[in-house]
């Protein structure tokens, strides 16, 4: 009796192993039909994790720049706020962007855009023309034109224009 129900209990072992071997033959065949949609969503999941964590990066710039700004002069702070925005936009869309002159911005993200952009979109790159221009200004014109002087509320400002321009990127979720 003691080896019949052994017997019943392997047979009853070698039915569910068939099962789960079929469960896990169809698992497969199941992901390889639909492995271009998986591997999509597993690449977006690692590409949004690789924007946000750009996001704070350039956020802990910025608050680090405003921290240190009495301590710049004009052109040093100017130019540290560009390189920290251009390199969040050439992060978030292309290497290119890092390279454009401030002239070019609204025309290169037009083309990229077919003309269409988002209006949150719309608003962040002028706010980053606008952003970028007055850092071409003041790195350029030194102290020598009027209008070349900062004050400390203006540099807290261009900051916190940067951060709102970053933040209207990642609330849009603009992509290109």
């Amino acid at each position: 009796m003691f080896r019949l129900a052994n017997r019943e209990q392997y047979s009853d072992l070698a039915e569910n192993r068939q099962s789960h071997s079929q469960r896990i033959l169809s698992l497969i065949i199941f992901a390889f039909t639909k492995s271009s949609k998986i591997y999509r969503f597993f690449k977006n999941i690692i590409i949004n994790y690789k924007y946000k964590k750009n996001h704070k990066k350039c956020l802990a710039l910025l608050k680090k720049l405003n921290k240190n700004s009495e301590n710049l002069s004009n052109v040093d702070f100017a130019e540290q706020l560009q390189i920290i925005m251009r390199g969040y936009f050439s992060y978030r869309f292309s290497d290119k962007v890092y390279n454009l002159a401030t002239s070019e911005i609204v025309s290169w993200f037009s083309s990229i855009y077919n003309l269409i952009l988002p209006e949150q979109a719309e608003e962040a790159i002028h706010l980053f023309y606008e952003l970028m221009h007055r850092c071409d200004f003041l790195r350029f014109s030194g102290n020598s034109v009027k209008g070349a002087e900062l004050q400390e509320s203006e540099r807290d400002d261009l900051i916190q224009k940067g951060i709102s321009i970053m933040n209207l990127i990642e609330k849009g979720s603009v992509n290109v």
